[in-house]
């Protein structure tokens, strides 16, 4: 069945963009085979009677990708762009390239017989929830340190200047970009946290009060500081952890209706409300023509609604923008873009590819640099060839990674996968490696996680009070 299934992927696709393309125009086009690959997979999961599987990659990244790009691309109003059809074709392209990620790691995966699909309990024999504990507090003093010494580099909290966007920038600026890494662990620190929350109750019994502490406390520093992404990555990878343990990855379509319907509303509410505190506290905003009709007549909730819509597009706007000065004004890069955020570390100033962009493209709003998307990030490296080649590897990547993870178990290996599952979902909006070093520092990290809190050997009496308050905690 699963045979017939993936092949049927390939078949539908194929007859359905012919069918579409001789009747309509290729952005919709884009919009109905960005569309297909999740309309599919649910209906699979509907024919085998199963429940859904929320982990796996191709579910939100598909889902992502058609809201950024198939919806992106549908709702871009400039028509006259002379680059829609090249995005549309990307679009179409990127599609192809995660699908068959997906399908070339589930055929491989078809000749091994002993490998398991799906998601059995977590394996604790030898993890250490004390070690565990351990490693967030240290996460936690030195993430909260560097806050506190980064705040009074600063002057305060840019979440109560002025000026907010500038004051947002400033404080980046000011504050160093060794010290905000430094503060970025506190991502790390709230997510271990949540698996501390939910795993000390499981295996020891007992409610872990200092972990929702410190997991608000990291919250609530990231807010102070005017960023709405790291909030959003700590309560999203949150979110999947607790329902992974609960549910074992796999929950009703009802809930899921209900979970998705709460999970949109919650977004919309903190993407387009967060971002109209913004525009409020920001007075060069108010004479921006698309803005003051809202503050005027003191929209609030319409300027947030505008302000989601916009979100949504930025994706597809700022590939268009790659498509206009690549390469006239800016150069086939080979590759070389993924390893510049590393590069940044070094003495001296490197610019990473959003700043390079929104050089090119002599743009000067307050802010820092323009995203490129995966696409556009994708495009800048390989051409058009390269939006089927990046999200092929980035499916390939992911789907391997779930495959790691449901063959063992582990926390620890469970916290890196849904790390890397939203850091790549997440990152079709910006660019896998347009911005930041932080992922590449993450991931390094919850690797040495995962050895020094699920390599430890209890002794016979541990083991077996484990095993007794788990199967009483369950």
């Amino acid at each position: 069945m699963k045979k017939i299934f993936v092949i049927s992927i390939g078949v539908a696709t194929g007859v359905f963009s012919i069918w579409l393309s001789t009747i309509f125009s290729i952005r919709l086009l884009a919009l109905a085979v960005s569309s297909l690959p999740i309309i599919l997979l649910l209906f699979y999961y509907i024919v085998q009677k199963e429940k859904i599987d929320f982990l796996n990659p191709l579910l939100i990244f598909s889902l992502l990708y058609f809201l950024f790009f198939g919806l992106g691309g549908f709702l871009y109003e400039d028509i006259s762009n002379s680059k829609i059809n090249i995005a549309a074709l990307g679009t179409i392209l990127g599609v192809l390239g995660y699908v068959l990620g997906f399908l070339f790691v589930e055929f491989t995966i078809n000749k091994n017989q002993s490998v398991k699909r799906k998601m059995q309990s977590l394996e604790f024999e030898n993890f250490s929830i004390k070690r565990s504990i351990l490693f967030e507090k240290i996460l936690f003093a030195i993430g909260f340190f560097s806050y506190v010494i980064y705040v009074l580099k600063i002057g305060g909290l840019p979440i109560l200047m002025g000026n907010l966007e500038q004051a947002r920038v400033d404080a980046s600026l000011q504050g160093g970009a060794y010290l905000r890494l430094c503060v970025y662990l506190l991502i790390l620190s709230a997510i271990i946290g949540v698996l501390n929350i939910r795993l000390n109750k499981l295996i020891v019994g007992v409610k872990n009060s200092s972990s929702v502490y410190r997991f608000w406390i990291s919250v609530l520093a990231f807010l102070s500081l005017g960023n709405r992404s790291p909030v959003f990555n700590i309560l999203f990878i949150s979110c999947l952890i607790l329902l992974s343990i609960k549910y074992k990855g796999r929950i009703s379509f009802l809930k899921v209706t209900i979970f998705s319907t709460i999970g949109s509303f919650l977004v919309i509410s903190f993407v387009g409300g967060f971002g109209a505190y913004r525009v409020l506290n920001t007075e060069t905003f108010y004479s921006f023509p698309e803005f003051r009709p809202f503050i005027e007549n003191k929209n609030y909730i319409g300027l947030s609604i505008y302000l989601f819509k916009h979100y949504l597009l930025i994706g597809y706007n700022n590939f268009l923008n790659v498509l206009d000065i690549v390469p006239t004004m800016l150069s086939y890069q080979f590759g070389s873009t993924y390893a510049q955020p590393i590069l940044t570390v070094l003495p001296g100033q490197q610019f990473t590819l959003d700043m390079q962009i929104k050089m090119a493209l002599g743009q000067t709003y307050l802010g820092g640099g323009t995203v490129p998307s995966v696409l556009g990030e994708a495009y800048v490296n390989f051409g058009i060839i390269g939006c089927l080649i990046v999200p092929f590897i980035v499916m390939f990547i992911l789907n391997t990674m779930r495959y790691q993870f449901i063959n063992n178990p582990s926390p620890g290996k469970m916290i890196i996968y849904i790390y890397l599952l939203s850091y790549l979902s997440n990152c079709l909006l910006s660019g896998i490696a347009a911005t930041s070093v932080f992922p590449f520092v993450a991931v390094s990290i919850l690797i040495f996680y995962h050895i020094y809190v699920c390599n430890f050997q209890h002794n016979n009496i541990t083991r077996s009070m484990m095993v007794s308050n788990i199967s009483s905690n369950k």
